[in-house]
């Protein structure tokens, strides 16, 4: 029996099928840590320009924007969903004797890819924030990846909501399974027992379909090319004030040949990535555990081709038997693609991933300088003598963070110790280029904020005023004279010493007071 699509579209509210079109090919392809995609052609026979009228409604519902359902029924079995998305492109041919209508689908989370923004995660977990960016975009998850540590400032800077939850799940790594009606996130976990076999004797066989379907084709590749013998991550401890470490574990991908640990090391020599910024020691061990196992992804990958079945899942164990030590083992699927056309339905399941590029460094930086405004003052809750600022590069609402403060000299209860006042302007760099991890390293004057002395051609007024015509020591290089003010006290060198106050103090001690001059007045 060949299978039999099932369509639903659903355009203002109501959930139609079509009429006139009748699906020709489909195509769908689910990927771990990916958004699925699917393609579907749909044609009707005949003189197209005189049926087009008639394809109209059709071609209507499927718009891009619309919702679209589609499910497979084979063999007497009950319909199962094989993709659930929103039309995203519509392409229409006219040929002399059809209509012919390719729609282009992506599953609901296409949602948070079409997004662009910057926003500042307070206090939050990695789960709570996939939580809430799946949640506004009304996507079931279903999250068993216990990515339940709280950071106490995670910062999205200039990139889609997808990107970001993508950066979250790679930095802890956790796998993303988009399936046709939710998305599971869970740890990879590889089973004793398998879910499904292939086996070398079955290969080109065409009898039989299920969890134990015979092969048509199978493919392998082995790369060793970015297996480290040992891999550790380094960062700067504020506290401690020295590197912290972390050596990466390794994940069981695999067994026999399908293991990625068991791959040659072309290197001996221990991969090491250091970092300025500050992270807990745990967040550095599950960047280190991530780091590898995105390379362990990368390093055994496998598709293997079968008649078509709906019983495969992500995240499910997939074990190859009979081809030979070098090719048997265990291996976790990571991908899963349906071909069907009027005359054949085919599966590839896939072991391994691919774009490890992509997979370490999913985010934009935030490079240069960028602008900050003090906010209110807060003690700092971990003592590492940082600055609330508000980035309004961030976006207008809920940018404020925490940011260290840089001086020109800072020692062991020695230094300056000029700290902004809220409402300054100061400018803002970040350490590694990491929105996370920002420092103030100057101040800037302004209209609003005016300095307290002009800049003139002459220049010759230099000092620091902590209160205009109350508190400041000032230098005039063109008088050459120097004088600290102190309210209504003020001492003056300028040809001589002058000291004005309400009242003025000399005690010398048990080493006495001499004042010495040619003429000495005491005046009353």
């Amino acid at each position: 029996m060949t299978p039999v699509l099932h369509i639903a579209l659903t355009s203002g509210g109501r959930t139609q099928s079509l009429g006139s079109l009748q699906p020709m090919w489909f195509a769908v392809d689910q990927k771990v840590n990916a958004i699925a995609s699917a393609t579907l052609l749909l044609s009707t026979e005949g003189n197209s320009l005189q049926i087009l009228s008639q394809c109209d409604a059709d071609i209507g519902l499927c718009r891009p924007g619309n919702a679209i359902s589609i499910s497979i029924e084979d063999a007497g079995r009950k319909p199962a969903l094989i993709f659930s998305g929103v039309v995203v492109e519509q392409a229409l041919e006219l040929r002399l004797n059809k209509v012919q209508l390719t729609l282009k689908l992506k599953h609901a989370l296409v949602s948070l890819e079409s997004s662009c923004r910057s926003q500042v995660f307070a206090d939050m977990s990695a789960q709570e924030i996939v939580s809430k960016l799946l949640r506004e975009q009304d996507i079931a998850c279903r999250d068993t990846a216990g990515m339940t540590a709280k950071q106490e400032q995670l910062i999205q800077f200039r990139c889609s909501d997808w990107a970001f939850m993508r950066s979250l799940l790679d930095a802890n790594g956790a796998w993303l399974l988009p399936d046709p009606d939710m998305v599971r996130i869970i740890r990879p976990r590889l089973a004793d027992t398998p879910d499904h076999t292939f086996r070398q004797s079955d290969v080109n066989s065409h009898e039989g379909r299920g969890s134990n379907a015979p092969l048509i084709e199978a493919h392998w590749q082995f790369n060793d090319q970015y297996q480290p013998k040992e891999l550790k991550v380094t960062a700067w401890d504020i506290a401690q004030q020295h590197m912290s470490s972390a050596t990466a574990a390794r994940e069981k991908l695999g067994t026999q040949a399908l293991n990625p640990a068991e791959l040659q090391v072309l290197n001996a020599a221990p991969w090491t990535m250091g970092s300025s910024i500050s992270v807990s020691q745990n967040t550095l061990q599950g960047t280190a555990d991530s780091i590898l196992q995105h390379l362990q992804e990368g390093g055994v990958q496998g598709q293997f081709k079968t008649i078509g079945t709906m019983d495969y899942q992500l995240g499910q164990t997939l074990a190859l038997s009979g081809f030979g030590k070098r090719f048997d083992g265990l291996g976790i699927v990571t991908g899963i693609s349906h071909n069907l056309g009027k005359a054949e339905w085919t599966t590839v399941v896939s072991l391994g991933m691919r774009n490890l590029a992509g997979a370490l460094a999913p985010l934009p930086t935030i490079s240069g300088l960028q602008v900050g405004v003090v906010a209110a003052f807060q003690s700092d809750p971990n003592h590492l003598e940082r600055v609330r600022v508000s980035l309004p590069v961030l976006g207008e609402n809920n940018n404020v963070v925490w940011a260290r403060l840089a001086m020109p000299y800072a020692s062991k209860e020695a230094g300056f110790h000029f700290y902004p006042e809220p409402g300054d302007e100061v400018v803002v760099g970040f350490f590694d280029d990491n929105p996370c991890f920002p420092a103030i390293v100057g101040s800037m004057y302004n209209p609003i904020n005016k300095p307290p002395v002009p800049m003139s051609k002459e220049n010759s007024l230099k000092g620091i005023t902590l209160k205009k015509g109350e508190l400041s020591l000032q230098f005039d290089s063109a008088a050459k004279s120097a004088a600290i003010v102190a309210d209504k006290d003020s001492v003056k060198l300028h040809n001589g010493v002058e000291i004005k106050g309400k009242r003025i103090d000399m005690d010398g001690g048990a080493g006495g007071v001499e004042i010495k001059g040619s003429k000495v007045n005491l005046v009353n």
